[in-house]
């Protein structure tokens, strides 16, 4: 496969309404958008400013290079790109609905222990979807979740 694998993470607060548009669930509230793009060492289009790809495409990431952690993976096989800094959504963001051989997944934090339990958990589970999805080795695995976890601690919305 020679597509970027862009995952994304939406934290918010303030939910005003949530509408069905379709294609997807579009929420009016404030919200950040975090994200990790794992782009093969075949990419065509690696050389592209993320922002600057096309929209309706995995390789697009609202960002410039030089707002992100670039790093390869140990094999050489993947670089990972991991934004420095969240996407705002000042009034509201939409979340598509999965195509085909996409996966989503929500997490309801009902424990009150986000730093010790709730993050923990979302990062080894998203350590185990990126090493089943893209067959990464565990050490690149765990680089990559710990890395992108990092940023979601830093950023997240404190729901109150």
């Amino acid at each position: 496969q020679n597509d970027p694998i862009c995952i994304e993470m939406i934290s918010y607060s303030g939910v005003k309404s949530i509408m069905n548009i379709g294609s997807g669930v579009k929420f009016q509230a404030q919200g950040k958008k975090m994200y990790c793009m794992l782009e093969p060492a075949t990419f065509t289009e690696s050389h592209i400013e993320p922002t600057n790809r096309s929209q309706s495409t995995t390789g697009y990431m609202p960002y410039r290079f030089k707002e992100c952690e670039s790093f390869l993976t140990k094999d050489n096989k993947f670089r990972i790109l991991i934004p420095n800094i969240p996407y705002d959504c000042y009034d509201s963001f939409t979340v598509s609905f999965p195509g085909k051989g996409d996966l989503s997944v929500l997490y309801f934090l009902f424990d009150k222990d986000v730093e010790g339990k709730v993050i923990p958990f979302m990062q080894e589970n998203l350590q185990s979807i990126i090493r089943k999805m893209v067959s990464l080795r565990e050490a690149d695995a765990k680089t990559v979740s710990t890395k992108f976890v990092d940023i979601v601690k830093k950023f997240r919305i404190n729901s109150k």
